[in-house]
């Protein structure tokens, strides 16, 4: 008991953060790659029928899509029960915290509550937050490579048992997701060869770091991920708005480098203790995320995925550019710390509150879907564009008309001779549209009997994208015999349906 009320401040708060975590989850419904991954072995058409099945279905996701630790076991938890998902976020969460403060240094100042405050507010975190299969693959990708990192400088004199599982940890956090361990392992590999630093290392070391370099290999060398890497796709945004909105703090980081280095070119020899401290700065763990932090920009780059893609860069440069600080600058402002600590608490809290209404929602849509004959379902619901800002996207409503992939992981997972979920307000019910009349709905929309001109197909789902001369968006669902024309509800961070 005495080292509990002992424990420092950051900790009590970071497990606050994951106690209220652990309550968003247990309200947090299946959606998209969630329904995807858990009508692996489960739903109403699993494509295994036993978890026996579970090696064969890795290797052929090994071979067709990737190889990352995080969606393997997305499918083999997915279908199981909810609470064991739960969990496992909410403690990966607490890790990602944990080993963050503890790779940024300084823990006696106010850098862990930097630390939490940046993770919690400035991480991209979107669809992250909502969807199971982005928490394994994001939040926990984090955890492992920061808890690596510790382990690494940590375990100089390991052996034995404990160095057998910190060297399986290590292998199986390597493995977790490319965009996290790829951009680390070539830095740091680059970091021991060109520094020759190899011989310093101890044993317990290159056992842990050749591991960590055997889970990068698995999941980068994938055929999966090759031929992702090769496939050619639409990207979100333009690059420079991707990047800008994606990866903002890693091109600050980079942006301020070259200010740095140009100055230190420019003044000659009057630049010589910038050359130097600049050497110094590529030299440390400081260099060595900023390094990371490009290469994962890169890579964030070529997905073309807005928002979320560039978690990692975004993760390397503030540990970048917070280590190198708080080498430097200490403050306590115990106050300041405990202002904005809870504030985001209360935000969370706020924010399982609102959770807590929308699962409403969905758990009305499930029931009404389930009950439809061919998928259509009447009920008054909130659209994503009536949620609160200040939820920052970390809350959403049931699938708009325009979320075609995740309409199609409902019809998957509660019945594939259903058509897509057609949510329409409870006013559309028993109404049908004369020819040559609209029948007007609330929001603007309506049902008519003919395809308005210029619509034009989303993608091959039967679903059409509508642009009026005033530049509104709506979307066009062809419905037992008739359209319905609803608005268009962008998702946070996106531009397009």
């Amino acid at each position: 008991m005495r080292k509990l009320s002992n424990a420092p401040l950051y900790l009590w708060i970071i497990a606050a953060i994951a106690v209220v975590y652990l309550a968003i989850f247990w309200f947090t419904p299946l959606q998209g790659d969630d329904l995807a991954y858990a009508g692996t072995f489960a739903g109403s058409q699993p494509v295994y029928d036993s978890i026996v099945s579970l090696p064969r279905w890795w290797a052929f996701h090994w071979f067709h899509s990737n190889g990352r630790i995080a969606n393997l076991l997305m499918g083999a938890l997915g279908g199981g029960p909810h609470i064991v998902l739960c969990v496992l976020c909410a403690a990966g969460l607490f890790i990602f915290y944990y080993s963050t403060i503890a790779v940024v240094g300084a823990r006696k100042s106010i850098w862990p509550f930097v630390t939490i405050a940046f993770i919690y507010w400035a991480l991209p975190w979107h669809d992250a937050i909502y969807l199971f299969d982005c928490q394994l693959n994001y939040a926990w990708a984090s955890a492992a490579v920061m808890a690596t990192a510790l382990i690494f400088a940590r375990g100089k004199e390991l052996k034995g048992w404990r160095l057998a599982a910190a060297a399986l940890f290590c292998l199986l956090a390597g493995a977790w997701h490319e965009g996290a361990t790829l951009p680390l392992f070539i830095t740091a590999t680059a970091y021991i060869v060109l520094g020759k630093r190899w011989r310093t290392l101890t044993r317990a070391q290159r056992v842990i770091f050749i591991a960590f370099g055997i889970g990068v290999a698995e999941v980068t060398l994938c055929p999966g991920i090759i031929m992702r890497a090769a496939r050619v796709t639409e990207p979100d945004a333009p690059l420079p708005r991707l990047l800008l909105v994606s990866d903002w703090l890693a091109l600050a980081l980079w942006a301020a480098l070259a200010v740095w280095a140009l100055s230190a070119v420019c003044l000659g020899r009057r630049g010589k203790s910038l050359k130097g401290d600049l050497r110094q700065f590529f030299t440390s763990p400081s260099g060595l995320y900023a390094v990371g932090a490009l290469l994962s920009m890169v890579i964030s780059g070529k997905s073309g995925i807005i928002g979320r893609s560039g978690w990692f860069a975004q993760l390397f440069a503030f540990v970048a550019i917070a280590h190198w600080l708080s080498q430097r600058l200490a403050p306590r402002w115990r106050a300041l710390a405990v202002i904005v600590s809870a504030v985001t608490v209360i935000h969370l809290v706020a924010t399982l509150r609102l959770w807590v209404e929308i699962k409403k929602e969905f758990d009305t849509l499930e029931s009404l879907y389930l009950a439809s004959p061919d998928g259509v379902v009447y009920m008054d619901h909130t659209h994503d564009s009536d949620l609160p800002t200040w939820a920052l996207g970390r809350v959403v409503g049931i699938p708009d008309a325009d979320d075609d992939y995740l309409l199609s992981t409902y019809r998957q997972w509660y019945g594939p001779q259903k058509g897509l979920p057609v949510v329409m307000p409870v006013q559309a019910r028993g109404k049908r549209p004369e020819p040559g009349s609209d029948v007007t709905l609330p929001h603007g929309e309506r049902l008519t009997t003919s395809l308005p001109q210029d619509a034009r197909p989303v993608k091959e789902t039967g679903v059409y994208a509508l642009y009026d001369a005033e530049g509104r968006g709506w979307i066009v669902q062809p419905v037992r015999g008739y359209y319905y024309v609803s608005n268009l509800e962008l998702d946070w961070g996106y531009n397009k349906p």
